[in-house]
């Protein structure tokens, strides 16, 4: 799935997913590579993810006040 499409809570199922994979030291070098780079994408999809929706409580807040 597209990251861009995903909330908060699938991102960090996605990036647990990621995690365990990583731990399995059965999973050859190659493919641990690739999930690692995907993890990576998916938690500077998360960080940014946390902007928009603090952006979006602030004007909020702002709408409000």
């Amino acid at each position: 799935m597209d990251t861009k499409k995903q909330s908060y809570q699938e991102l960090d199922k996605s990036l647990d997913e990621c995690i365990k994979k990583l731990q399995d030291d059965s999973l050859p070098l190659d493919e641990a590579q690739k999930v690692f780079i995907k993890g990576k994408e998916i938690f500077k999809r998360m960080e940014e993810r946390i902007e928009e929706l603090t952006n979006e409580v602030k004007d909020t807040i702002k709408d409000i006040g």
